[in-house]
């Protein structure tokens, strides 16, 4: 009898906290913290990336303080701890699901970062913030 092996990841099962930012909300200046806050309040996805837009679009305004990323990235790692556990395809792939699998509030940074040229001065932003986290 021939035994197949094959890898199989190990399934952790991860408990869901409310995640809890406000140790980093006082680092954060006025208008970033509200946009953080109502993307921590936000219940559906598309409302999620409609936030992240808007704070990805502070982060790449010529007047934003660099020194904030390591807080909003924290912010992020945060409130999305489930996006960085699992599966980032769908098992069977369609245009459909492909399209929702890539379509959480964190690919935003990623699809922000395709449309802009490397010569922009919020490419290193963004490149910054990815690394953060």
């Amino acid at each position: 009898k021939k035994r197949e092996f094959r890898f199989h990841p190990i399934k952790e099962t991860i408990i869901e906290e409310p995640a809890d930012i406000t140790p980093y909300l006082d680092q954060l200046d006025e208008s970033l913290k509200d946009k953080v806050l109502l993307l921590q309040k936000a219940s559906d996805m598309e409302a999620q990336c409609q936030m992240m837009q808007d704070i990805v679009d502070q982060i790449l305004e010529d007047d934003f303080d660099s020194d904030q990323l390591s807080t909003v990235a924290s912010c992020l790692q945060e409130l999305f701890k489930a996006h960085f556990h699992g599966e980032v395809l769908p098992e069977e792939i369609t245009e459909e699901s492909l399209e929702e699998s890539v379509g959480k509030p964190l690919y935003l940074i990623f699809r922000n970062l395709c449309q802009m040229q490397e010569d922009n001065s919020g490419f290193s932003l963004l490149l910054d913030l990815l690394s953060e986290l």
